[in-house]
């Protein structure tokens, strides 16, 4: 995260996001260098993810704060919340015809989504 902060603010990006190895978690950061948090990237993304398929389902976890869900209903769609556990989510997700699933990540203190 150090270093995606001191490549933002020296390189004057608007934005910089870094993947782990496998590229399935991910870190944000602002232009000034500031993490985006995990939540507030799951509401960016189930936003715009709402905005292209109105009333469709979100699905999180329980670790989520309720804030997410909250914003998902305000745009009209609908939340899911699941058990801790990709095998709990992708188990549910064909049932339920779950589009989009935003799980959060805890790594030294800070969340990934």
């Amino acid at each position: 995260m150090l270093q995606l902060k001191d490549h933002v603010v020296k390189g004057r990006a608007d934005l910089g996001i870094a993947f782990d190895g496998e590229g399935d978690r991910m870190v944000v950061a602002d232009s000034k260098g500031v993490q985006i948090s995990g939540d507030e990237l799951m509401v960016i993304f189930a936003r715009d993810f709402l905005r292209l398929n109105p009333g469709e389902t979100v699905m999180s976890e329980v670790k989520a704060i309720q804030f997410c869900y909250d914003d998902v209903a305000s745009l009209g769609g609908k939340s899911l919340m699941r058990k801790i556990g990709h095998t709990h989510q992708e188990a549910r997700m064909p049932s339920a015809g779950i589009q989009l699933y935003l799980k959060l990540y805890r790594y030294n203190g800070n969340f990934r989504c």
